[in-house]
């Protein structure tokens, strides 16, 4: 039995909102159309309008018909102004998403906003820990769909994609009620008859590492563009996934397991 987290847990003390002090920069654009005038005069938002439209059971429908840049006008809460996507220089869309740049300008200055970033500081608190650029942290044909910074906040911060009146504050004064908030480390417990009791790693185990683990414990070959690394310290000395050479199949291979596998799903539907 394997028993792992994609992310940790944290107390959530403080939320050091980017987007309210990108747009003190002048780097934001706030969304300030008709829509998203009409719906916040109204205090009408994101989760009031999706509850109203599920009881009236055109949700999906509309869902699917509505145009982004609708969709990106509404508000997502009575504290919360929209951001305008096209229009900003940089900006930070979601929780845990990292910041995007848009402007060619700014992307030549990155190494001077991360230096800043880094030694942002709020009546002496600093809620930026480590700052990652895209290119160290992230690999593959579609990295470049990915943000180009990553932030990673102090223990008891968040970064937060909400446009509010300050940059950081606690969340309470925002309508946010949470205490806890992620954190990058999460958990890895393993539990069985081949597994060493009472025993810690001393190197990270990352979440691309169970995959090629679990196939190596059923004894399976792992395809060889697969990432993770099989970490057979956690194995009894003279267990069989502990003995058991390391084995992976090329692509090429993978794919033909594949198509027998979906001829004789056709043999047994017929």
């Amino acid at each position: 039995m394997i028993i792992v987290s994609d992310h940790g847990f944290g107390p959530l003390e403080k939320c050091f909102y980017i987007n309210t002090w990108l747009k003190d920069q002048g780097l934001i654009t706030e969304n300030q159309n008709l829509l998203s005038t009409i719906l916040s005069k109204f205090g009408i938002t994101y989760p009031k309008l999706v509850s109203t439209l599920t009881k009236l059971k055109i949700y999906n429908l509309l869902a699917k018909i509505t145009p982004l840049s609708v969709k990106r006008s509404i508000p997502i809460d009575n504290y919360s102004r929209p951001l305008h996507f096209t229009d900003s220089k940089i900006l930070y869309p979601s929780i845990n998403g990292g910041l995007f740049i848009n402007s060619p300008d700014l992307n030549k200055g990155t190494s001077t906003l991360v230096k800043t970033l880094l030694s942002l500081t709020f009546n002496g608190e600093k809620p930026i820990e480590r700052i990652y650029l895209r290119k160290d942290v992230l690999w593959g044909p579609y990295a470049h769909r990915a943000a180009d910074i990553y932030l990673i906040p102090k223990y008891g911060y968040e970064v937060s994609p909400r446009l509010v009146s300050s940059s950081l504050s606690d969340p309470s004064k925002f309508g946010d009620i949470r205490s806890g908030t992620h954190r990058p480390t999460g958990i890895f417990i393993a539990y069985g008859p081949d597994i060493s009791r009472d025993i810690r790693l001393k190197e990270p185990l990352f979440t691309w590492d169970i995959a090629p683990l679990v196939l190596h414990i059923l004894g399976l070959p792992i395809p060889d563009y697969t990432d993770g690394h099989v970490r057979k310290e956690i194995f009894k000395r003279d267990s069989k996934p502990a003995v058991r050479p390391i084995k992976y199949e090329s692509v090429k291979e993978h794919e033909r397991i594949k198509t027998r596998l979906k001829m004789i799903r056709r043999r047994q539907i017929i």
